[in-house]
């Protein structure tokens, strides 16, 4: 479903496929919706009268739509960019997305992140933020401790390139101290498409990153939080495509790629759940279909039904 901005009036322009369309995956949700807190799916996006994305529509039904009114920082929108035809988000330069603060969502300790990608830029240096979020106090208590990049999903990590990185920061002491589990070297390439995936489990004392690739091989890398902190408060906001400075909301760390979908639990998902959401995203964007499916989908493109509803 898009939705087109005109000056006098907003139009949603709905596409109906024949059966055997993978767009027919736009209205469903994900196997786990339990702690499901943004759901974003290429195909349900709002478009500006220049054609770039003004809101990527949160699907879970929380209200966490993902904005951009400035024209010149929207990012546009691929179709078929996926190896089983489906759109993607195309970000580059200072395009970015941002949820608006929402602290009954987003104060939390506990998050489950994924993402379905392609980057163009897999260096160590570049460290593009697929997802960012910050908060005004990362562990309340006496004095206030800002930190504008709580977490955050990125390609590039540390010295290695090739990597996926989940990252967090931790209060230690009185210092704030970077955390981060990097996916082994050479998993992520400027050539693949990928989903990723980012587990922070503060009662656990863990982060762990998670990649499958498209021939459904899943690496994963770990590490350890020293103490568990008080949960963050005064969520600030999540980008997408872009991150901040620690103590300002500046943007820095924009992201050049595609992304297809994003899912966001304020929970640890368990091994089987994180099983099935890992599914159910492969099967939508990276599994390519057979032979007799493209075809399908050839002749339903061709004869998808446009309709333009004032």
């Amino acid at each position: 479903m898009l939705k087109l901005i005109s000056r006098h009036a907003t139009y949603t322009v709905a596409v109906m496929f024949i059966a055997g369309s993978s767009s027919l995956f736009a209205a469903a949700l994900p196997p786990v919706t339990t702690g499901l807190i943004g759901a974003y799916d290429a195909s349900d996006v709002t478009l500006d009268t220049g054609g770039g994305v003004m809101s990527w529509n949160d699907q879970s039904g929380n209200g966490n739509h993902a904005m951009q009114a400035t024209e010149a920082k929207q990012p546009v929108v691929n179709s078929g960019a996926m190896p089983a035809g489906t759109a993607a988000v195309s970000f580059a330069g200072a395009q970015y997305l941002q949820i608006a603060s929402n602290s009954a969502d987003f104060d939390t300790d506990q998050w489950t992140w994924y993402a379905v990608f392609q980057t163009d830029d897999a260096s160590s240096s570049t460290q593009g933020r697929i997802l960012s979020t910050g908060y005004a106090d990362m562990d309340p208590g006496p004095g206030v401790v800002l930190n504008y990049t709580e977490w955050a999903l990125h390609p590039g990590g540390g010295s290695t390139a090739g990597q996926l990185r989940a990252a967090t920061r931790e209060l230690v002491g009185s210092s704030l101290t970077f955390r981060a589990a990097n996916s082994p070297a050479a998993t992520v390439t400027t050539a693949g498409y990928y989903i990723g995936g980012g587990v922070w489990d503060d009662a656990g004392l863990s982060i762990n990153v998670i990649i499958v690739d498209e021939s459904n091989t899943r690496s994963t890398g770990t590490t350890a939080l020293t103490s568990s902190i008080t949960t963050p408060q005064g969520h600030t906001f999540t980008r997408i495509g872009n991150g901040s400075g620690t103590t300002s909301i500046t943007e820095a760390n924009h992201f050049d790629g595609l992304i297809a979908e994003i899912l966001l639990y304020n929970r640890v998902l368990s091994a089987s759940e994180q099983t099935d959401v890992e599914a159910y995203l492969y099967n939508k964007h990276l599994a390519i279909p057979e032979p007799a499916s493209a075809a399908l989908l050839g002749i339903a493109a061709c004869c998808g039904l446009l309709r333009l509803r004032r």
